[in-house]
Order: structure tokens, then C-alpha cells, then sequence
């Protein structure tokens, strides 16, 4: 599942905010779970995942951006999922078009109950080790983790 909201200068325009997406009681095999971004110039916001079981995906929960693509993503909740990886990271590919005034903003996620397997099935559905948790190139504000 692809959740956008935009790419560059049309998303900063138009800015139509992709909002109030639930996922829930779903499972995946190959493909990346739930992927947010990084096409999201125009705003992403309350998302709600909860009882999933994404163990055979390549990722599991990725949400990602771009240094210039602008946008927001915030009030992400995920709870009772059985994930391979959580990856919120910087990409530095489809990065073309006009730049944003301002970076993308990170803000307002919260994760409880996640089994986070570290391992994961890759396209030619061989198992490997990943990092179960993976957290880089950008900055984050209000996140929380429950137990």
C-alpha cells in the first residue's frame, strides 16, 4: 500500500493533504507493507495501522522523503503489528522538479505493540537479516514508542 500526496511544486501547490487513511486486519507477502511517501509535497496525516501482519514483506512500515520535496507527514498511529522492519529514512532518488521553500516535517508518531521480526523476504523470496529499526537523514519531533 502506496499512501502520497504529491511531487514537488504540484504538490506544494495544490496542497491536498492525504488524511484520514485507516489500514487494519491486513497481511502481505513480498511487496513493502505500508509505504508512505516520498511523493508527499501536499501533506500526509492521520493514519492509523493497526492488526497487520506484515512479516513476509520486504519492509513492513517505511516512511520516507526527500531533503527538498517539502510537505509534512504527522499523526501516524501503529499498534498490534507484526512487521519485518519500521523504516523512517531520507531518500535521495526522485528528487527532481523545483525544490520546496522548507525540508519536509516528521511530527506526531506513535508505535506500541510492534513485533519487529529483523528479518525479511527479498524479491526472489530469500530470507535475510535486516535492521528491525531504522531512523536516519531526517528530523523528528514528538515522536513516542509504548511498550
Amino acid at each position: 500500500m502506496a499512501i502520497k500526496s504529491g511531487k514537488n511544486p504540484e504538490g506544494n501547490i495544490i496542497a491536498l493533504p492525504s488524511r484520514a487513511i485507516r489500514v487494519f486486519d491486513c497481511s502481505c507477502e513480498l511487496g513493502r507493507g505500508v509505504c508512505i511517501g516520498s511523493e508527499m509535497s501536499g501533506g500526509v496525516e492521520d493514519v492509523k495501522i493497526w492488526d497487520c501482519d506484515f512479516s513476509k514483506a520486504l519492509f513492513g512500515i517505511q516512511i520516507k522523503g526527500t531533503k527538498k520535496r517539502g510537505g509534512y507527514v504527522r499523526s501516524i498511529e501503529t499498534a498490534d503489528c507484526i512487521l519485518p522492519r519500521l523504516t523512517i529514512h531520507a531518500v535521495d532518488y526522485n528528487d527532481d522538479g523545483i525544490p520546496a521553500n522548507c525540508p519536509p516535517v516528521f511530527h506526531g508518531f506513535h508505535f506500541e505493540r510492534l513485533c519487529l521480526t529483523g528479518r525479511a523476504l527479498d524479491h526472489a523470496g530469500v530470507w535475510s537479516s535486516v535492521p528491525p529499526s531504522s531512523w536516519r537523514g531526517l528530523m523528528f519531533r514528538g515522536m513516542r514508542c509504548g511498550t
